[in-house]
């Protein structure tokens, strides 16, 4: 009977130790299933190198150094943060870059990624035209050199002149040598379209895509003398006076405009002033120029010089006003060459 007794309290005994062990099992598979529910797993991308790391903790700092990775203060991360127990960390190392812009060059040490996010946390902005000497997605890497030219197109309006030509004429009115404008040239005008290419502030290319005539040029009309010995007037001034560019006198009192005549006479014949009649002395009516006025004459057009002259002599249709002056020629031949011209008279005292 005690025998038994003795082996019913052992089951006894071991049914509970079993439970015992049950319950312990129990609780260790719930421990290791909130253990593993806990666990992190991080992948970090450190500079072209992976690491998976399974860690309970996820305070980024902490993970970093457990892993024995260091950081120092230009370098930078990014995390993508937790998800399901998984994330992903990207750690970009400083590289120390050069950067030439608008005329200067910087060096530092940055942890940006590529070449745009860069230059976007410098806050360099890259026009449309602009070049920049590395692709802005470029990841970048120790010792690089970004270089950005500004880049412009400019298009502006510029006018020329055009230079007028000259039409030279023969005259048998002017001696040999003698060159008289008798119509002034006139500049002409084009306007042209001029595109360049400035980088940097510098012009490397200047091209005309568009060029129009404003104005044609004029061309200026000088007679060319072609007489032999042929001097209209005799007389030369004693003090001597003055013309312009064009042949005209500079100093004089007033200026008398008309048609004019010419005629000759005999070798030794007197004017009516009792001045000897020879080419310069010349017929007037002397209400209006009085005897002894020293005049300059010209045609008006300016294609024939008389040249100096003294009213010495008058006449009938100098008297009625048909004429203003009557020009003396040594020959009758000459005078009817002279014909009828309208004049300018420059009154010289």
């Amino acid at each position: 009977m005690t025998f038994l007794n003795n082996f019913i309290e052992f089951i006894h005994n071991k049914k509970k130790s079993l439970f015992i062990l049950s319950i312990f099992s129990l609780f260790f598979v719930i421990i290791s299933f909130i253990v593993l529910l806990s666990i992190n797993t991080l992948i970090i991308n450190d500079n072209g190198n992976t690491i998976k790391v399974h860690t309970v903790r996820d305070n980024i700092e902490d993970i970093l150094s457990d892993s024995g990775l260091t950081l120092i203060d230009s370098d930078t991360i990014e995390f993508s943060g937790w998800e399901k127990n998984r994330g992903t960390l990207n750690i970009f190392r400083s590289n120390n870059i050069k950067l030439t812009v608008d005329g200067n060059t910087y060096e530092f040490s940055t942890s940006n990624k590529n070449v745009k996010s860069l230059l976007e946390s410098k806050d360099i902005i890259v026009g449309e035209l602009d070049e920049v000497s590395l692709d802005l997605e470029k990841q970048l890497e120790e010792g690089d050199h970004i270089v950005i030219q500004r880049v412009e197109h400019r298009v502006t309006v510029i006018k020329e002149l055009i230079p007028f030509g000259i039409d030279d004429k023969p005259s048998s009115f002017l001696n040999k040598g003698i060159i008289k404008v008798s119509s002034n040239g006139q500049n002409g005008e084009i306007e042209k379209v001029l595109k360049e290419i400035i980088v940097d502030g510098k012009v490397i290319s200047s091209e005309i895509i568009e060029e129009k005539k404003i104005k044609d040029p004029v061309s200026e009309t000088r007679l060319i003398g072609s007489a032999e010995s042929y001097i209209p007037s005799s007389i030369v001034p004693s003090n001597g006076f003055a013309l312009d560019s064009s042949g005209k006198p500079i100093k004089y009192k007033k200026m008398l405009n008309g048609r004019a005549a010419a005629y000759s006479a005999k070798a030794g014949a007197k004017t009516a002033s009792g001045l000897l009649a020879k080419p310069g002395h010349v017929a007037v009516n002397p209400k209006i120029i009085p005897y002894g006025t020293k005049m300059y004459i010209e045609s008006s057009d300016g294609s024939y010089v008389y040249g100096y002259a003294i009213a010495a002599d008058t006449g009938t249709a100098l008297m009625e006003g048909k004429i203003i002056v009557d020009v003396f020629f040594n020959t009758k031949a000459e005078s009817k060459k002279f014909g009828i011209k309208n004049v300018n008279i420059y009154i010289l005292d």
